[in-house]
């Protein structure tokens, strides 16, 4: 069976000019095929040490021992807490490898201080010490298998960045997959007219580690126009893609696939690329934008029915909890949101507009909407403002019922911590939740209060719940008229 080949490990991706045309590529990072034979064979003897690794590691990296290298492995590329740089091994002088040996001979003894004194009482001194040396040499082991990943860790990091620095000196090499920490940007430049950008942000949260590539025609960035139709989200903000991906072990790989595909596109088919990527994404940004003023809830049902997915339809469970409970607010949000987002793009259709028809008629649907949408939108931002002052009447009114009947409630603690301390010593003593008990089955007044309380904490948090999904709905309708304001 073929051993399974992981990129930015044992190959690089890349994207080859050949003449006019690209395509994508593989090759094969070179290792120190002598050095890792000989650093297994060390890890296998018992006879030998950590000590062993690191003299060996230092020999083959005589100038590289105090590098760090930046690197991150693909299974980091959602970790927020990586810090995407790679050290060589911790180097140990004797006299710190000898400590650790006291130091770990101690933790063993203490660790296992009950299972070799009963081995020491029952079977004697010589026992005691083979089962402890046993301990002692399974820690060491431990250690040494530690070590020797990082060892490995560190020839995958400075065999992939020599193998880097080779693609970048190669001018046919126009894209080559990277391993880094944080955003960056690269370009392929496809004709005088025609710019494919990939921007990659990578080592963040999985909710904000990506992958993607934008359009730039004749100097205009050309929004992917059709996506944010496409895609459900309260007002936040992102970037626009013609294609974008979570990240995962060969994004690499399929985000160089797509940009491969748009630019040979670009050159074999010229008025093909331009047909789909501008005038089709106009078509499609406007059919979307007028499916969702005139019906907003088909097109969030629609979404709800779809599978949840960060980089799919943007639809998150609280949303649908938002939609289920105020849907006709709900729907003006999205409304609000996507005109917002259609009047950003204003000033990009316009300088498209210049060169392409269907861009000046987007223009014109687009200020339509907007004017036409506009009386609603303020109807509904005053609603939702009016409830949310409600709300908050009602959350400072509960609270101070709430505290009204707590005061009420002391009495009642109080005797029970009466009850409690001024038991007989010399009777069993009760437990204070049993007098408490005891104390409830006598008094209605104490049942009372406990379950008017109870009730109004309830209150209190579904209040609060009704102000946070108000309070969701909010931010669109207010950013709609402060843009249209602005």
């Amino acid at each position: 069976m073929e051993e399974k080949r992981t990129i930015n490990v044992d190959y690089i991706s890349i994207v080859r000019q050949e003449g006019n045309l690209v395509k994508l590529e593989h090759i094969d990072i070179r290792k120190p095929e002598s050095l890792l034979s000989d650093l297994k064979a060390i890890l296998e003897d018992p006879e030998r040490t950590l000590l062993d690794l690191q003299s060996r590691m230092c020999e083959f990296y005589k100038e590289d021992k105090r590098r760090n290298i930046s690197y991150l492995h693909h299974s980091d590329y959602t970790n927020a807490h990586t810090t995407g740089y790679v050290s060589f091994p911790k180097i140990y002088h004797q006299d710190e490898y000898n400590d650790m040996i006291r130091e770990i001979e101690a933790r063993t003894i203490s660790k296992n201080c009950w299972s070799l004194s009963h081995i020491k009482e029952r079977d004697g001194e010589t026992a005691y010490q083979e089962k402890l040396n046993s301990y002692i040499t399974e820690a060491l082991q431990n250690k040494k298998d530690i070590y020797y990943r990082q060892c490995l860790t560190f020839i995958t990091a400075i065999t992939y960045k020599d193998a880097s620095d080779e693609c970048k000196k190669d001018p046919s090499i126009k894209l080559h997959s990277d391993a880094f920490c944080g955003g960056c940007s690269k370009d392929l430049r496809v004709n005088s007219d025609i710019v494919l950008r990939i921007t990659a942000q990578l080592g963040y949260s999985s909710q904000s580690a990506y992958l993607g590539i934008s359009l730039w025609y004749k100097g205009i960035l050309i929004e992917p126009y059709s996506f944010f139709v496409n895609h459900f989200r309260l007002y936040q903000k992102y970037d626009w893609y013609i294609k974008i991906i979570s990240p995962h072990t060969l994004c690499w790989e399929d985000i160089f696939q797509s940009v491969v595909d748009m630019a040979n596109m670009a050159t074999t088919h010229p008025e093909q690329f331009y047909n789909k990527y501008i005038k089709d994404e106009i078509k499609k940004m406007i059919s979307g934008l007028t499916y969702i003023v005139e019906k907003p809830k088909y097109f969030i049902d629609s979404l709800i029915d779809d599978k949840d997915s960060y980089f799919d339809n943007g639809i998150r469970p609280e949303h649908v909890k938002i939609y289920k409970e105020f849907p006709d607010d709900m729907s003006m949000a999205l409304i609000a949101d996507k005109l917002s987002d259609a009047y950003e793009l204003l000033s990009h259709l316009s300088d498209l507009a210049l060169i392409e028809s269907t861009a000046q008629s987007a223009c014109k649907t687009i200020e339509g909407y907007i004017k036409q949408m506009l009386p609603k939108i303020k109807e509904y931002y005053v609603k939702n403002c009016d409830a949310i002052e409600k709300l908050n009447k009602n959350i400072s009114d509960t609270k101070e019922r709430l505290k009204e009947l707590k005061d009420k409630m002391a009495v009642h603690t109080r005797r029970i911590d009466e009850r409690y301390e001024g038991q007989d010593p010399s009777k069993p003593v009760k437990c204070h939740s049993l007098i408490e008990a005891e104390y409830e089955r006598g008094s209605y007044d104490f049942r009372y209060l406990k379950d008017r309380i109870i009730q109004t904490e309830r209150d209190i948090s579904s209040i609060l719940d009704m102000k946070y999904k108000r309070n969701q709905i909010l931010p669109s309708l207010q950013h709609y008229l402060d843009i249209i304001k602005g």
